[in-house]
């Protein structure tokens, strides 16, 4: 197991940052955890000697944990989409408690569980990212954009929609991705990676194309490591794809 800690004080308030990289499956296995506590005994501000290595160590660590993201996560943050025909292995996701994700998912019920063919639309995108992914950072304006576009091709076109899955992602690091980008579509954890692992996901982001009408089951048509370039692009391919 691969540890960073970093701690800082300030006006005796102590806030404790821990980032843990699980081997082999560091990127499965990324978890992030807060703690606040003023009153942490032990805990106190450095000067001289102690600081200047405070500050040295400090550098490496920040230096080593952005070439693991940069590993982990990928080299490129744009790819080619690869058309298949699968069907979906069965999940199930916990109903949203916010109204406005379980009107736009179709769901009746405001509690339990459901799965990928309850969802009225006739196309889903499932987009895998983490919270710990400097590329799903920055792409999330786009993924935003895209969601946009996809609530105007509902008028002409099918009815195509979108839900977040978080790899490694607790509900605390999904809400805090949400809240930080600004993300109006729907967004479930998957702290244990088992429905990344049935997707059988190839890093994040990453993007799974699911026509759900037309088909005794939901079959995935789109799979895609990696972000894209062209909202409107991906967009056309992925209703072509859908196509029979």
């Amino acid at each position: 197991m691969f540890v960073l800690r970093s701690r800082c004080c300030r006006r005796r308030k102590a806030f404790a940052i821990y980032t843990v990289i699980d081997y082999p499956d560091a990127i499965n296995n990324v978890v992030l955890e807060q703690d606040i506590n003023p009153n942490e005994s032990g805990l106190r501000c450095s000067s001289g000697n102690e600081a200047t290595r405070g500050t040295l160590m400090g550098k490496w660590v920040f230096i080593i944990l952005t070439l693991l993201l940069a590993g982990l996560y990928g080299g490129t943050s744009a790819a080619a989409a690869e058309r298949t025909a699968e069907p979906i292995p069965a999940f199930e996701l916990q109903i949203p408690a916010e109204e406005e994700h379980r009107v736009y998912l179709g769901l009746e019920q405001e509690s339990g569980s459901f799965s990928v063919s309850d969802i009225d639309a006739d196309i889903l995108l499932i987009e895998l990212f983490s919270m710990y992914c400097p590329f799903c950072q920055e792409e999330a304006p786009l993924i935003n954009e895209l969601y946009e576009l996809m609530n105007e091709t509902v008028e002409a076109g099918p009815r195509v929609k979108i839900i977040g899955i978080g790899a490694s992602n607790s509900s605390f690091e999904v809400d805090h991705f949400r809240t930080t980008y600004k993300v109006q579509f729907p967004l479930f954890p998957d702290q244990d990676m088992a429905i990344y692992k049935a997707l059988s996901g190839a890093g994040t982001p990453g993007f799974i194309g699911v026509r759900l009408t037309d088909a005794a089951e939901p079959l995935i048509v789109l799979r895609q490591s990696g972000g894209f370039y062209s909202k409107e692009d991906f967009l056309a391919q992925l209703i072509e794809f859908a196509k029979q």
